[in-house]
């Protein structure tokens, strides 16, 4: 996916552009109003998204916002929304206990890679390869085939 369009999909999964064509099918646009379980499409969307940024995130002086609030709003929302039980969503039975609980673990893999990516150099091959494989496989996920450095061609 080509960084300009994962920062402006990072941007309507993390906000409230419900304007946006893409929104309703978003995390935050599914999540509110909830219209049941979420699929790992959009998982697997965010996490290609963030796959895409990378570099810029791990290695330039400065971030660009779209990306910094993108994630901010899906893990600041998400959490809000999905653990605190005095929420609209929680206060409405809507979303079982499973689903808070596979929704969070989502959650914690995103804000794990994204926190690897701001602090540490990590290698991008291991990120997106054997660490997330490993996170994933307790939410019987496979990761998304990922374009590697060494799968893209000059």
């Amino acid at each position: 996916m080509p960084p300009e369009l994962a920062k402006q999909k990072l941007m309507v999964h993390g906000s409230f552009i419900t304007n946006h064509p893409d929104w309703s099918e978003s995390f935050l646009g599914r999540l509110k109003p909830y219209r049941g379980a979420i699929s790992n499409s959009v998982f697997e969307d965010i996490l290609a998204c963030l796959e895409s940024v990378f570099s810029e995130v791990n290695c330039a002086p400065m971030i660009d916002i779209r990306i910094a609030s993108g994630v901010q709003g899906i893990l600041h929302y998400g959490r809000t929304w999905l653990l605190d039980e005095n929420s609209g969503l929680r206060q409405s039975g809507r979303v079982s206990a499973d689903e808070v609980d596979r929704l969070k673990r989502w959650l914690d893999v995103i804000s794990n890679i994204y926190a690897y990516m701001l602090w540490i150099k990590v290698d991008q091959e291991y990120l997106f390869g054997s660490y997330l494989d490993e996170q994933l496989s307790s939410l019987s996920i496979r990761a998304p085939n990922f374009a590697r450095p060494t799968d893209i061609q000059p």
